[in-house]
């Protein structure tokens, strides 16, 4: 176990997207409350700064160019330099990076950010061997079958905090709620509507299960169903957003795009089922206890919604040969073509029957 008793300074470091930034909460939640009497300032990327800025009483929340993950060593360093100079003018005693260290690359991108950054000690995930620059150090592999959360929390035991309580909600407050249900009002959904949300894209081309499969899957809802289906997307997501709404021809299925992330946090919160490829909305609703069927390819399942077994089902396909993987792009995705839109369909059906009790109560008998 760490001695940080002489700790005053501290930075939590997160360079993920929204996925990784919810995983991290309980973990966040926990430093917060065992660093209470320190000064801590966290770095995220600018499109998770709303998810995380109430988790904790933050001394500082630093917006860090999310060119430091996916950029060369080289203009990782010279775009984000300013940056890295402000932060070792700081002088922090501990920088605590959660993150896992996925390759060599990464490991040397790290230690010479921190080496500019130069904090007094550093504390992380020795992923696979790569944390060689961490000073406190907690096993980890990219083939660990525990889960993403727990294994960001080791790191709260390893700097001896405790983590007997573990919350991973994050918190929506009246005045979203409410834009939430006006929202869905405008768009013509009532309270005694039952109402699927649907994701069908993913920020990594490599975790879409595909649009026409999205499509067939959503025809068989409202062939069932007599529900209200809203198909959600980023702004950027727009046209394909209205291809599914042109190609299922149905006023009950509803296009709802460019949201913020607690609007949509919200948006989501109101789904009595949301079905999802593998990507932040994902977290997003196991965040917020919306029951989730989620579809997952790249990832085994020590990625999926970190929510009750009752409350979700995950499709995955385990012992493929190309894993673990962490692609971007994928021409064969073997392991979502595996994925048919019968088998989300059971998975819809078994989750629907699950919380029948639930739907009714909300939907009126849908």
């Amino acid at each position: 176990m760490a001695d940080l008793g002489d700790i005053k300074k501290i930075l939590i470091f997160t360079g993920g997207g929204i996925g990784d930034i919810v995983m991290s909460i309980p973990t966040l939640r926990l430093f917060g409350e065992c660093f209470k009497d320190k000064e801590i300032d966290i770095a995220v990327s600018s499109r998770v700064k709303d998810v995380i800025e109430d988790i904790v009483d933050w001394h500082e929340v630093i917006v860090w160019d999310k060119g430091l993950v996916k950029k060369t060593i080289t203009r990782s360093l010279m775009s984000n330099y300013g940056l890295y100079l402000n932060l070792r003018k700081r002088k922090y005693d501990l920088l605590i990076d959660i993150e896992a260290i996925e390759s060599w690359q990464a490991a040397i991108k790290r230690f010479l950010f921190y080496k500019v950054i130069s904090p007094g000690r550093i504390a992380g995930r020795d992923t696979d061997g790569y944390g060689f620059f961490l000073d406190y150090k907690v096993a980890d592999s990219l083939c660990s079958a525990e889960h993403e959360v727990d294994r960001r929390l080791s790191l709260v035991a390893a700097l001896g905090c405790q983590t007997i309580s573990v919350d991973s909600s994050i918190k929506i407050d009246e005045c979203q709620m409410r834009y939430a249900d006006n929202l869905l009002r405008e768009k013509g959904i009532g309270e005694s509507d039952f109402v699927v949300g649907i994701n069908p894209n993913a920020f990594k081309q490599s975790c879409q299960w595909g649009v026409e499969k999205f499509i067939s899957l959503i025809k068989k809802i409202l062939e069932k169903y007599k529900a209200k289906i809203v198909v959600i997307g980023s702004e950027g997501d727009r046209a394909l957003v209205e291809k599914v709404i042109k190609e299922v021809n149905s006023d009950d299925c509803i296009p709802l795009t460019g949201l913020g992330l607690m609007q949509l946090s919200a948006v989501i919160s109101k789904f009595h089922i949301f079905i999802t490829n593998d990507t932040g909305p994902m977290h997003l609703a196991a965040a917020v206890k919306t029951p989730v069927v989620a579809i997952i390819g790249i990832a085994p399942k020590r990625y999926a919604p970190y929510i009750a077994e009752d409350r979700k089902r995950v499709l995955c396909v385990d012992n493929l040969l190309c894993r673990p993987c962490s692609k971007v792009y994928c021409k064969k995705k073997l392991c979502l073509d595996s994925i048919t839109v019968d088998m989300v369909w059971e998975s819809f059906m078994s989750l629907a029957y699950n919380l029948k009790n639930i739907i009714y109560d909300r939907a009126g008998g849908a």
